[in-house]
């Protein structure tokens, strides 16, 4: 299943607004706090925008994505 959404799996360091905006533009499938800064996880064929980062997807990320994509279809 990771093997699945690899290459799909963005990750970027973002403020609360840029949060927000990013989720009006992009499926952002996780956002959360780590040593102080706002980190979001977001689905995409390609990178988004400068800033982001591919990332090696976890389990988290494959559950969240599939509900993304599960929540889409309906």
């Amino acid at each position: 299943m990771v093997d699945q959404v690899r290459g799909t799996i963005w990750r970027k360091d973002v403020g609360s607004q840029e949060r927000e905006e990013i989720a009006g533009r992009l499926q952002v499938i996780s956002s959360r706090l780590m040593a102080g800064r706002r980190v979001v996880h977001v689905v995409a064929r390609e990178r988004p925008d400068d800033g982001f980062e591919a990332v090696e997807p976890d389990l988290r990320d494959v559950y969240f994505s599939t509900l993304a994509r599960q929540g889409a279809a309906a």
